[in-house]
């Protein structure tokens, strides 16, 4: 737990300097004393030296840990008015409207450790801090690993006996009575499996296949996932791989890492219900829909550019009719220089999370622990 930048609970109270001291307690009863760290921030801005002062005497006082950050808004000084840009936009103003709060003279971009150690040499020890800390709070993604939640079988089964059961009942049905070769491709595959602890994974795809065939929701399995005599024996699936001779390992296969990738196509108009039917079969703390990240396209570059910039709403528009979404304007474009500037800079960054269409992530602790949310 960082206190933050000038805005931040402690460091805003500063001019009431008991106040500060008071917030700052709170989080140290809150958070622990241990997981609180006083941040110093220098970038070269008037009131840094004193505010700065103040919180390491602060933390002197509380006996907590000091670190420093640059609390970079952007990478490089040249970036200094995108990211003014950028956070007006997300305020809905232009950059006059915003003036009195963007970071004008453009500091507060990245710095080097030996810079930021010649910036805060008067606070002995800050920089190791930092490092300890940032040391502390790395991890790999590599490592990521969450668990699928735990699939609700009968008592006294396991997941794998269960899926063995389904399987069992469905095979005859899907591939005709006495059919050695789909028996002998259904073991072998239930042996594969089950050694990669997948049964959990089988039963909760099938599990939504079910709802949407209980519901009479268009629901069809494909891809990869055709390749597997088991997804075609509990419904997921429409084709029979064992008559079309489909090669199993393309989908699912001890060699290869991770869980297999069995992706379904819902009707589009009723999709909302399954998203629903999940969230209540393995709780919202549990479910969670996938985000994506929407990237500036040149005609959205173009509208946002000139509307930050306060050019009349009229030719804002004017402006983005004259290029496409995937081209820059052309020669004859008719767009000043400093919106084709700032377009040029905003194309291609994030610009807003959006829903994925049906992709979910479910986890077996509190999707929290896992990822943002």
């Amino acid at each position: 737990m960082l206190t933050g930048c000038r805005l931040g609970r402690v460091p805003a109270a500063l001019p009431d300097r008991d106040e500060a001291q008071r917030r700052l307690r709170t989080l140290t009863e809150a958070f622990g004393r241990e997981n609180v760290h006083v941040e110093l921030i220098d970038q070269w801005l008037p009131g840094d030296d004193r505010r700065n002062d103040a919180l390491a005497a602060l933390a002197a006082e509380l006996r907590l840990p000091v670190v420093a950050s640059t609390n970079a808004h952007h990478a490089g000084p040249a970036q200094g008015r995108l990211a003014q840009s950028l956070a007006a936009l997300h305020e809905r103003r232009t950059l006059q409207e915003a003036a009195g709060w963007t970071r004008a003279a453009g500091t507060a971009h990245l710095r080097s450790g030996r810079e930021m150690a010649a910036r805060l040499a008067r606070f002995p020890g800050v920089q190791r801090a930092t490092a300890e800390l940032g040391r502390a709070c790395a991890f790999d993604f590599a490592k990521l690993d969450p668990e699928l939640p735990g699939y609700p079988v009968p008592e006294g089964e396991t997941e794998i006996s269960h899926l063995r059961a389904l399987v069992a009942a469905g095979g005859p049905a899907r591939f005709g009575p006495g059919n050695a070769a789909a028996r002998r491709q259904l073991a072998r595959e239930l042996d594969v499996i089950e050694d990669l602890d997948l049964a959990g994974y089988f039963l909760i795809v099938h599990d939504i296949v079910d709802f949407c065939r209980s519901q009479d929701i268009w629901c069809q399995g494909r891809g990869s996932a055709a390749n597997s005599a088991v997804c075609y024996a509990l419904g997921i699936t429409a084709v029979d791989p064992i008559h079309y001779k489909l090669l199993f390992e393309r989908f699912l296969s001890t060699a290869r890492d991770g869980p297999p990738d069995i992706d379904l196509d819902i009707e589009n108009r009723r999709r909302e219900e399954v998203i629903q039917y999940v969230y209540r079969r393995y709780g919202r703390e549990h479910a969670a829909q996938v985000a994506n990240v929407i990237t500036y396209r040149p005609r959205l570059a173009i509208r946002d550019a000139a509307r930050v910039l306060g050019y009349p709403q009229g030719q804002v528009d004017a402006f983005s009719r004259q290029t496409d979404f995937r081209s820059a304007p052309g020669a004859d474009a008719v767009i000043p220089a400093d919106v084709l500037s700032l377009a040029a800079q905003l194309h291609g960054l994030p610009r807003h999370l959006g829903i994925h269409s049906g992709g979910m992530v479910l986890t077996k602790e509190p999707i929290g622990e896992i990822c943002p949310m």
